[in-house]
Order: structure tokens, then sequence, then C-alpha cells
């Protein structure tokens, strides 16, 4: 049975995604970090949710990092993409657990929420970035992501 990473391989002039492995490692290694928090004082599902979005975020940083040049467009995109995504899980949250809540509300608090989550994961992950590049023993790269 073919894969589609096969078929992609064996096509000339096709070539398979390149992953940064620093820009994975550090999504992932952050978001463990937080998810830790939730984990360790029982939030259990809340700690399920965020992983379901860590995971793919951090894969798909890693896509768009691992190309050989950037335009502007993909690296907005490589931003603005998991956070967005992140304020809808936190709306989604926010709704549901809410009652009668009104949906502007909501959509407040997802927002607010949000992107003081996935700032807080950013920055982490941009530090731990930082820390693989200097074990690694090349000079850390001194642009932001």
């Amino acid at each position: 049975m073919n894969d589609h990473a096969d078929v992609a391989a064996a096509q000339p002039g096709v070539a398979r995604p390149r992953l940064d492995r620093t820009v994975l490692l550090g999504n992932v290694i952050a978001g463990a970090v937080w998810l830790a928090v939730p984990a360790l004082s029982g939030s259990w599902i809340l700690a399920l949710v965020a992983m379901a979005y860590v995971v793919p975020a951090s894969v798909f940083q890693a896509v768009i990092y691992g190309r050989e040049s950037l335009s502007v467009r993909q690296e907005l995109l490589a931003w603005v993409a998991p956070w967005l995504a992140g304020v809808a899980i936190c709306t989604w949250l926010v709704s549901g657990s809410g009652g009668e809540g009104s949906t502007l509300l909501s959509l407040w608090f997802g927002l607010v929420l949000g992107t003081v989550g996935y700032l807080a994961w950013q920055f982490l992950a941009l530090a731990v970035r930082q820390f693989l590049t200097w074990r690694a023993g090349a000079a850390p790269d001194r642009s932001c992501p």
C-alpha cells in the first residue's frame, strides 16, 4: 500500500516537507511544561484538549520553518494560524463551561485566554530553542522566529 510520502518521494521534483527540529522540540517541550500545570492539578480533560492543540501546531510551525526560505506571508501564517486555533479552542471551552453566557463574552474570554496561553507557550518555546541551539554549539539565532 502506497502512502503519500512514498508517492511524493518517488516523483521527481517533488520534495517531502522538511521539519525544523529545533522549532518542533522547542514547541513540544514548552507545551509539555505548560500542560503539566493542568495535568498535575487534576484537569486531565483540559490537558488532553491542549495536547491535541500543541502537537499539530508544533508540527505546523516546524514544517513552515523547515523551508529553505520564508516569505513574509508564510512567516505571518506560521504565527497567526496557531494563535487563531488557540483562540477558537479557548472560546469553545469557555462557551461550553459557562452555561447561559453571551457569545460575545465567550469570544472575549477566548481571545484573552488564547492569546495569553499562546504567548506564554511561544516565549517558553523560544527559550527552549535558544537553549537547544546553545547546547548544539551553534551561535543562537537572535531573530524572532
